[in-house]
């Protein structure tokens, strides 16, 4: 049984054990983390974090990311784009709302208007009708 030199008590394939673990345990991690965000907040996962694990798990030279990096890549221009998209909804649906209230007010202003001046006339014809006794 061969010994690794600086971890004696451990043997070479418990130590191979040990790293897939690990790095399991980091791929595991980084699916729970995206898998579990919520639509709206993807852009709160930090590319950062998530390309530092894919370092980790490169620096063991035991796994081959490059697909995963590829993939993660398109999800985070994916997520951008979708952000984008849905800022710009959400302005737009503000600049509606915003636009129909106005509608709703200005033809409530008319209402009242119209309706002061139909008061207003009716004040003035009844006060000619009290001048004219």
């Amino acid at each position: 049984m061969k010994v690794h030199r600086d971890l004696p008590w451990i043997t070479l394939l418990q130590r191979s054990y040990f790293l897939d673990q690990f790095l399991q345990r980091l791929w595991s991690g980084l699916l729970v983390k995206i898998s579990n965000t919520p639509v709206d907040f993807l852009s709160s996962i930090i590319e950062d974090d998530v390309y530092l694990i894919l370092e980790s798990m490169k620096s063991f030279h035991k796994l081959d990311v490059s697909k995963v990096e590829e993939l993660l890549n398109t999800f985070f221009v994916k997520v951008c784009t979708y952000d984008e998209a849905r800022s710009l909804s959400f302005k737009k649906l503000s600049r509606i709302l915003h636009e129909q209230q106005l509608k709703e007010v200005k033809a409530h202003l008319q209402d009242v208007q119209a309706k002061a001046s139909e008061e207003a006339s009716e004040i003035q014809s009844a006060m000619g009708q009290i001048g004219a006794y």
